[in-house]
């Protein structure tokens, strides 16, 4: 019976992740290309190869809603259907990076992550109602709402870019992913009683000042850390953070540019046009225009519903 159950589940998940990998297309290549980078190229530092162990089961697990599901079938056991998972994903990077991995505390690190990350997340609803974030303004109405519905996704990704910080390199790939969940928080749409409320008496000008704030004290330690460590590279550096708050501004605008209040979200950029906003961010000509024209929007749509 237990045999049987857990041969359709796994044929399910199997079929899931194609699923997922398919709807979240930018970060599964963004993935991709790290992974294939870190494997092939020379690099420095064994630590690096932690990302292959914990972000796999981060993306497979982060938007999972089957938890109650496999409560019920598999009942009071549940962390070893998950810790089952992690292990075969594991025992499959173990695999692949088997000749390229020095360092036995990567890998170590690796499997402790697969044992602790599962309990977590079973009991995540209860954890998750422990957090307060009341006191957050309302100017960052998107990143309180996203928090709420990935809240270990969210400490991890920012734990991860912390780690990051040794290189620019490896900064500059957790940074284009960071814009890929920018894109996201932005796509969650404000009811119309907020939006109203906010815009009655504030400007899109203040919207964008606090939210770049929150983006940039975010940011604050992996790029000061990453200043500190490589110092000869500090224009790289300077370059991300530019492009981070352009791209922030960017986005915002065009959330705003299409507010609609019969929607709660709107279509989030894909990597074409993701690439396409970092070009313009660059050549800052078409960028500037850009700007404008959004802008001008986003004012004419609130003076709408204002």
């Amino acid at each position: 019976m237990i045999l049987s159950k857990l041969k359709n589940y796994y044929h399910f998940r199997i079929k899931q992740f194609f699923r997922i990998a398919n709807n979240n297309i930018e970060s599964f290549f963004i993935y991709i290309i790290f992974c294939l980078i870190i494997y092939f190229y020379d690099i420095k530092t064994d630590w690096l190869f932690l990302i292959y162990y914990i972000i796999p089961p981060l993306y497979f697990h982060s938007n999972r809603k089957d938890i109650l599901f496999i409560k019920q079938i598999f009942i009071n056991k549940q962390y070893l259907i998950l810790l089952s998972e992690y292990l075969i994903i594991y025992l499959v990077i173990i695999v692949l990076t088997f000749n390229k991995n020095t360092n036995i505390l990567v890998p170590f690190i690796g499997l402790v992550f697969c044992f602790i990350y599962p309990l977590i997340y079973i009991n995540k609803t209860e954890w998750t109602k422990k957090i307060n974030l009341s006191y957050l303004p309302i100017e960052i109405f998107e990143w309180k709402s996203y928090i709420r519905y990935k809240p270990l996704f969210f400490i991890i990704f920012f734990a991860l870019l912390v780690f990051s910080s040794y290189h620019p390199f490896t900064l500059g790939i957790m940074i284009f992913m960071l814009c890929d969940m920018i894109n996201s928080v932005y796509s969650i749409i404000e009811p119309k009683e907020i939006y109203c409320s906010y815009f009655k008496n504030k400007k899109i000008k203040d919207k964008l000042n606090k939210s770049l704030l929150i983006i940039n004290l975010m940011t604050l330690i992996p790029f000061v850390i990453c200043l500190f460590l490589n110092l000869h590279l500090f224009h790289i550096i300077i370059v991300f953070i530019f492009i981070l708050n352009m791209f922030t501004i960017s986005t915002i605008l065009n959330k705003y540019s299409n507010y609609n209040i019969d929607y709660t979200k709107i279509n989030t950029q894909n990597i074409g046009q993701i690439i396409e906003t970092f070009i313009s961010i660059i050549l800052i000509l078409p960028w500037i225009f850009n700007y404008y024209k959004l802008k001008n929007k986003s004012q004419y749509k609130i003076s709408l519903y204002v």
